[in-house]
Formats: structure tokens, sequence, C-alpha cells
């Protein structure tokens, strides 16, 4: 089920209405798994099965490493729990990569096989669940959590649908706290959370979706276009998924604060940033905290030497991008990334903000084509063609596109605080004024809302 989409539209509603007639706790906690399982079932019921084994076996895995914490087993235990969500993990993301592999491998033999019966259908949201376990685990092996949760309370850290797609990633020690609080009407912050789902939809179906379909023809034919056509398409597509993300972490967000629960933020101006660092401390807020929290930092972090840093630094960024999936192309994303983080700790760059951020954000861009070419080969050549000086060639009516761009990056610069403001803005109105402003808001959206509507795109990751 998408966030934007009409079905969505009906089911929160519903959802929300049934979860606050209801008086006793624990029935809220288990109608909202219920609803939460329908939520996932509604793309593919049989996929269920895997979820709610995971959840199950990371129930028991804790409840295990609690009773023989901190004996030698612990460990043992841990590496079990850690293994068995990787190896789910493993098992239907990277599965196509090996196939794929292997089916290049036999046709330079002179072999046609028939492998399509070994491919897997990529579970929604695989790779955010089996993160959250082995954090739920890790933090238990720490100490970090003293005692087991009930049963139903783990079930609805684990499937409550507002992150279980897409995240944001969300930890037992900030979410678990949250379903021992009395849970009240009167102290749920409705205006931040429509103005959250309305900013998201808006993020999502107006901007993300409209400029995805202007973009896309370029990627597909690139060699018809000049570079710098390849060029402000790339921008486009850096935007798209800003917004698209973006868009679904503040719906995410709303949805949740509609029955009292908080989740973290996911992105704070990531464009604003002025280094590559930076940028990791504003993009996909919750996974560069657990890539930092339970990979970078157990590799020895920088406690070892710049050597040991580097290689810490560039594992950590090519495992991130090999989070998103099995491919060359997010291994060499990732790769970039630590690169670049590390060219900027060796050699810092003393030039004029404006050349900073300019820098960091044409770095980004293009490495964001990892991300939107499908295959390694097809990078490269698109790459090339953005770097190649070819009169005569079409523009891709970069009148229009470039001051576009330009006027959102600006608007992007100088509103660091925009939500927070809007969310001010929306508390000081009367009842009556934010009711009528909200609704014409909401038919404004729905007006210039995009009719080729698409997938988020971190529903493939």
């Amino acid at each position: 089920m998408i966030f934007a989409s009409g079905a969505y539209l009906l089911f929160l509603p519903i959802v929300v209405a049934v979860y606050w007639t209801l008086r006793v706790n624990q029935h809220r906690k288990i109608f909202l798994i219920a609803a939460s399982l329908f939520f996932y079932g509604w793309w593919d019921y049989r996929f269920l099965v895997l979820l709610v084994g995971a959840c199950l076996v990371n129930c028991g895995l804790g409840m295990r490493l609690l009773i023989d914490r901190p004996t030698q087993r612990s460990r043992a235990i841990l590496a079990i729990g850690i293994v068995f969500n990787l190896a789910v993990l493993f098992t239907f993301k990277y599965e196509s990569f090996f196939v794929d592999s292997l089916v290049t491998l036999l046709l330079s033999l002179g072999v046609a096989p028939h492998l399509e019966a070994l491919r897997l259908v990529l579970p929604l949201g695989i790779s955010f669940f089996t993160f959250q376990g082995i954090s739920y685990l890790v933090d238990i092996y720490r100490d970090k959590i003293k005692k087991a949760p009930a049963i139903a309370d783990f079930f609805l850290y684990k499937v409550f649908f507002p992150q279980l797609i897409a995240g944001p990633i969300v930890r037992a020690v900030d979410f678990l706290p949250q379903l021992k609080e009395k849970k009240n009407w009167s102290k749920i912050d409705l205006r931040y959370a429509l103005v959250l789902l309305l900013l998201g939809y808006f993020k999502k179906s107006v901007l993300a979706d409209s400029i995805g379909h202007l973009m896309d023809p370029y990627f597909y034919s690139y060699s018809l276009w000049s570079g710098g056509a390849c060029a402000v398409a790339l921008v486009g597509y850096t935007w798209q998924i800003y917004f698209d993300f973006s868009g679904y972490t503040d719906m995410a967000l709303g949805s949740a604060a509609l029955f009292g629960f908080r989740l973290a933020k996911n992105f704070e101006a990531p464009y604003t940033s002025l280094s590559l660092t930076e940028f990791w401390t504003r993009w996909h807020i919750s996974l560069s905290t657990w890539l930092r929290d339970y990979l970078y930092i157990p590799l020895g972090g920088n406690r070892a030497g710049v050597g040991k840093r580097n290689f810490n630094l560039l594992a950590t960024m090519v495992l991130g991008g090999l989070w998103h999936g099995a491919s060359w192309n997010f291994l060499s994303w990732g790769a970039l990334h630590g690169f670049g983080l590390i060219l900027e700790k060796h050699f810092p760059v003393r030039v004029p903000a404006f050349f900073k951020w300019l820098g960091t954000f044409a770095f980004v861009c293009l490495s964001f084509a990892f991300f939107r070419i499908p295959s390694f080969q097809a990078t490269l050549a698109y790459l090339k063609q953005v770097l190649t000086l070819e009169p005569g060639k079409p523009m891709l009516h970069a009148e229009f596109f470039i001051p576009f761009f330009l006027v959102i990056t600006l608007i992007h610069w100088t509103g660091r605080l925009q939500r927070q403001e809007l969310i001010a803005f929306a508390d000081r109105l009367s009842a009556r004024a934010f009711s009528m402003g909200y609704g014409l808001a909401v038919s404004l959206a729905l007006t210039f809302s995009n009719c080729w509507q698409r997938p988020f795109v971190y529903f493939q990751f």
C-alpha cells in the first residue's frame, strides 16, 4: 500500500478512528499489529510468513540473550541472530545478482541457461526490518535493553506500518519506551500530523513524480542529448529522489503521530551541506547513524590510526551501498562516497562556503547516476555523455529547468527550518482558519498531483 494512494487515504483514517475508540491499551496494540499486517499483506500476503517468522526468531533470540547475558554463550546467540537476519536479507536481496552472474558466465561458455525459476521476488521493506532485528539484538548485548518486552510490544515495534516499508530505521531503545506511555487523544498534536501528511504528499505526488516523469526520457535516450542536458537531468533526479524519500518520511512521521508515536527524522536539508561529512549527517539519518553505531564503530572507528580509519570508512560506505542492492552500481556509489570522505579528511579545502556547497552538491548529483541508471556500463556511458561537448544536440529546455532547479535549491538553502516554521504557522491559526486553509491546500495538492503515480524510490531497497 503506497502512502500517496487512495487506498491509504482511506485506510489511515479508519485505523485511527478504531484505534482511539478502543479503551484498553493492550487492545490498541493488538489492533495496530493486525492493521500493520494488513497494510503489509496488501502488496503480497505471502510475505507475511517471512515478516512474522523474522519477528518470532528475533523475539526468541532476544529473550535467550537476556537470560544468558553476560555469559560467554551470549556472544554465540548474538552471532546466530546477526547471521539469521543477514541470511534472510542476502537470500532475497542478493540472490538475483548471483543468478545473473551465473547466467553471464554460462553464456560466455556458450551455454544458454534457463534459470528464471531461481529468481526470488524482493519483499518490501526487507532491508529495514532486518536491520531493525540486528540493532535490537546488539542493543541487548550492549546492555541498552535490560528487560524483554511483551510479545505484543515487540511485534508492534517490528511491524508498525508507518515505518515498515521504507523506514526510518526505528531502534527498540527509542520505540519500546513509548509503548509504556498512556496514549491520550487530547495530547495528540493533530495539526503537526496533518501538516506532515500533506507536506509529504505534496513532495511525493506533486514534485517528485512530476520531476521523474519529465526527466525519464532523457535517461532512456541520453545519447541523443547534449552533455548539458544530461547534467540537468541528473540534477533533476537528485531532487526527485530527495522529494520522494523525504516525502515518504514526512508521511511516516505524520501517520505515527496520529497514534501518539514519535519516529526519528530522516532528513535535515541535506543539499545545504558544505561537505560530504555534513551531507551524511543530514541524508537518510537513520541509516547513516545505524551504519556508524553498528558497523563503523565496531570495526574500530577512528581509534586505530589513519590507515585503519580510512579502511573502516571505505568498508562502511561500500557495505552501505550494497545495502541498497547487489550490483556494481550500488557498490560503486558506496565506494565513491567512501573515497570522497577519506579525501575530505586528508585534504581539507579552504575556499568560500559557496564553492564548498557547489562541489558537494555536484559530487552528490554525479554519484546518483549510479542510483538512477540500471547497469554499470550504461552509467559510465551516461557520465561520459555529461562531460562531452557535442554542438548541435538539444539542451533539454534548459531555459526552464535550470531556473526551476535554482529556485528549488535556493528555497532548500534558505529554509532549513521551513517545516518547523510551517507547523508553527499552522499552530497560530484559529481552528476555522486552519480547517479552511488545510482544505484549500489539500484541494490544490490533489489537483496538481501527478497522474503518473509511481512507487516510492526506496521501496526497491
